[in-house]
């Protein structure tokens, strides 16, 4: 008895694989759409953060180059405020100035004023200034004469 070899087509079978890849595609697709999201979102927030510091050191290399002047405050203020006129969803509650000790951080009263309309802080250690102040762009109606620091202290505003 003699078997007969039956004839296969070389496209036997491929059919199934095809509908396997669509399946394993459909299966994989979500989580590389969610990867690929969550790496534009982290980017997103990077850039974000890289702004946020930008500004932060403009502000600072203005107040610096004011040192003591009565204008100080308000050009960091203003140099801060345009450097944030990119981020969309900034959101300032209080600026804080003040004479950088060694470690960088700001003195433990400063952190507890809560600005109101005119500058508020520390006699003698800082000045805090609230949001519309930031935002304001006349000198005119910045109020720097409530300023908590006396004329002879490291800021004469």
């Amino acid at each position: 008895m003699r078997r007969r070899a039956r004839a296969t087509s070389p496209d036997h079978g491929r059919g199934r694989e095809r509908g396997a890849a669509i399946v394993e595609f459909a299966l994989v697709a979500p989580f590389l759409a969610l990867i690929a999201l969550g790496i534009m979102e982290y980017g997103t927030i990077y850039k974000a953060d890289d702004q946020t510091q930008q500004a932060l050191m403009s502000a600072g290399r203005v107040a610096a180059q004011g040192s003591n002047g009565p204008l100080a405050d308000f050009q960091a203020l203003r140099a801060l405020d345009s450097s944030l006129a990119g981020l969309k969803r900034a959101t300032i509650k209080r600026v804080i100035i003040y004479k950088a000790p060694s470690d960088g951080k700001p003195p433990a009263s400063c952190l507890g004023v809560t600005p109101t309309g005119a500058a508020a802080g520390v006699l003698s250690v800082c000045n805090v200034y609230s949001p519309a102040q930031v935002a304001s762009t006349d000198f005119g109606n910045f109020s720097y004469t409530g300023s908590t620091c006396n004329p002879s202290a490291w800021d004469s505003n």
